[in-house]
């Protein structure tokens, strides 16, 4: 018994060392260093080294194979540059990150009343009023971050109406951690290009794979040139989604609220129209626990 109990434990060490114990961390960690990796596989067959079992190795993401070791470690040095390639593009994150910078008061990225639907929304799922500080630039920022924070890993988490921003937070991280790794997939594709070429003078043969590997060195150069204006893109329709899931969430609390209150004014035989309105401010801040799952 007790060594079936310590059996999970270390299945979950391996999975969360090549990153593949969550949809998040196999998305935004272990593809970008899969690929990464992947961009030498024309120079390996060229070298007779079998794709079958690079394929195998890396796809699984362990093993003593060099292929999946070398993802397994490029993973964690994934996140480490993504962290960096995020800190130049966003230098005060998280208080200039699409989502917070759209929540501040002077920012022009939405319509006033746009911004005070979201203010009450936060106000009545968290608790916490942006409006009432926003004469206080710091405080103003404190505020939007405690409730960004809040609101993903409280009422965000687990819920079904957020499963768009789950989708767009792994595509930004996955974006910011290949871009991060720049440097390593363009010196992986120009060494399978340059090998798969001084192979080829050599051996005369597959010259497809020599073609392949050209046009994927290309392919990263072009990609090296706009992948950060990419990340900001994802960064972009992350917030779109996040509001987008602040929407729905609310309006669903506001039902349920609706809802509660019409079911207490009931036995009495009367339905108070402001007792509902009332209750639409504080059954939301003051609701049960909801059922969700931790988030990320």
């Amino acid at each position: 018994m007790g060594n079936e109990a310590t059996k999970p434990g270390k299945a979950e060490k391996v999975l969360s060392w090549f990153s593949l114990e969550s949809r998040y961390r196999r998305i935004a960690r272990f593809y970008p260093a899969l690929i990464t990796v992947a961009l030498l596989l024309p120079l390996a067959i060229m070298l007779g080294i079998p794709l079958s079992g690079w394929l195998i190795a890396m796809s699984a993401g362990g093993g003593l194979a060099i292929g999946a070791a070398a993802v397994a470690h490029l993973s964690h040095f994934a996140s480490a540059a993504g962290n960096r390639v995020q800190a130049k593009l966003y230098p005060k994150w998280p208080h200039d990150s699409p989502t917070n910078l759209r929540l501040h008061p002077v920012d022009g990225g939405a319509s006033r009343q746009k911004k005070e639907k979201w203010y009450a929304a936060i106000q009545r799922l968290t608790g916490l009023d942006i409006a009432s500080v926003a004469g206080d630039p710091e405080e103003v920022r404190r505020v939007i971050n405690d409730a960004v924070a809040e609101l993903r890993t409280r009422v965000f988490a687990g819920n079904k109406l957020a499963e768009r921003l789950d989708m767009h937070n792994a595509d930004f991280g996955m974006m910011r951690n290949f871009a991060g790794l720049r440097p390593v997939w363009l010196l992986t594709s120009c060494a399978s290009c340059a090998g798969c070429w001084v192979t080829y003078a050599f051996q005369h043969d597959h010259v497809a794979l020599p073609v392949v590997a050209t046009a994927l060195f290309v392919g990263c150069v072009f990609a090296a040139l706009v992948i950060e204006d990419y990340v900001r893109v994802t960064g972009r329709h992350y917030a779109d989604s996040f509001f987008g899931a602040l929407d729905a969430c609310d309006e669903e609390c506001i039902a349920k609220a609706k809802k509660k209150a019409a079911a207490q004014a009931r036995p009495s035989g009367r339905a108070v129209a402001g007792k509902v309105e009332n209750a639409d401010n504080r059954a939301c801040s003051e609701k049960e626990p909801p059922d969700h799952s931790n988030g990320v």
